[in-house]
């Protein structure tokens, strides 16, 4: 948990999404999972990492980010997402670790995104 956070970092919104409710149908009949928005946070998003793997004749990219935000949503899901947008570009971030601290109120979520690459 951060043990001192100034009001300042908090500034970027992040929405959050999650899985839920019932599936709904493309017009071709293909099955997709509905996607509910829980809240929109103000966060400290921090980027953290980054790597390439080559798959094939492609490069795949991801970066990996930390985000703080103020929010008591309870435990997070390996589904659940974050809708981010930075200086213009719109970015997803997949939750992939989250540790809460219900007391004071904090979460601090390790997320990675996936990066299109040339």
């Amino acid at each position: 948990m951060p043990d001192r956070i100034d009001i300042g970092d908090l500034r970027h919104r992040v929405t959050l999404t999650r899985a839920g409710g019932m599936p709904t149908y493309s017009p071709v009949g293909q099955v997709t999972d509905s996607v509910v928005a829980v809240g929109t946070y103000y966060a400290k998003v921090e980027c953290v990492g980054g790597s390439k793997d080559a798959n094939g004749n492609q490069l795949k990219g991801t970066l990996d980010y930390r985000v703080t935000m103020r929010a008591n949503l309870g435990p997070f899901r390996p589904t659940d997402r974050l809708a981010w947008t930075n200086q213009g570009i719109a970015h997803t971030l997949n939750v992939v670790n989250s540790v809460v601290d219900p007391v004071n109120n904090w979460a601090v979520l390790d997320c990675v995104e996936k990066v299109p690459t040339q």
